[in-house]
């Protein structure tokens, strides 16, 4: 939806920026479109190279602020 407007219009426009890109991935994965998902991964890889959605699922869970979203639930 609207979040991964705002985080592909940041990547577009701000492409070296990584922040969104960690998050998008996520949302991705969340949306079914995970074609998009493994794509940024291997980007998001060229510049950290432990990243993994995995990873970003569990800092979801242990976050306070996140820890009732989507986001942060298995799958």
């Amino acid at each position: 939806g609207e979040a991964l407007k705002i985080g592909e219009a940041l990547s577009r426009d701000a492409p070296h920026f990584v922040a969104p890109k960690r998050l998008m991935g996520l949302l991705y994965m969340k949306c079914g479109r995970m074609a998009e998902a493994e794509t940024l991964v291997e980007t998001l890889r060229l510049q950290e190279p432990d990243y993994s959605l995995e990873k970003m699922r569990d800092a979801f869970r242990a976050s306070p602020l996140l820890h009732k979203s989507e986001l942060g639930a298995a799958t």
